[in-house]
């Protein structure tokens, strides 16, 4: 489905961790965004990557992430039709309707 899952082994298994997103656009090859998720603290969204290693990597066109957002499009219909490519860990994606 476009995950390339990897083991990830922490020895804190049972504690919620902090993932690393980085967002690109294919036809704005410059316009790179990271998201740096943490249970704790929210959502951050940088526009200078933050120095973290990368768990997932997405490729979207603005189109397609516009259409996600709003609720017109979902993850999984963009996966498949190659609108968007995920790369990297699996990762325990927001729980909306859209993102499964």
């Amino acid at each position: 489905m476009g995950y390339a899952a990897q083991p990830q082994h922490d020895a804190d298994a049972g504690k919620p961790q902090r993932h690393r997103i980085r967002l690109s656009r294919p036809a704005a090859a410059q316009r790179r965004y990271w998201l740096v998720v943490d249970p704790e603290t929210g959502v951050d969204l940088c526009k200078i990557d933050p120095g973290f290693d990368v768990d997932l990597y997405v490729s979207v066109d603005l189109r397609t992430m516009t259409a996600i957002w709003m609720g017109l499009d979902s993850v999984r219909v963009a996966v498949g039709s190659q609108r968007m490519i995920l790369t990297g860990s699996r990762l325990p994606l927001p729980c909306r309707p859209g993102w499964a």
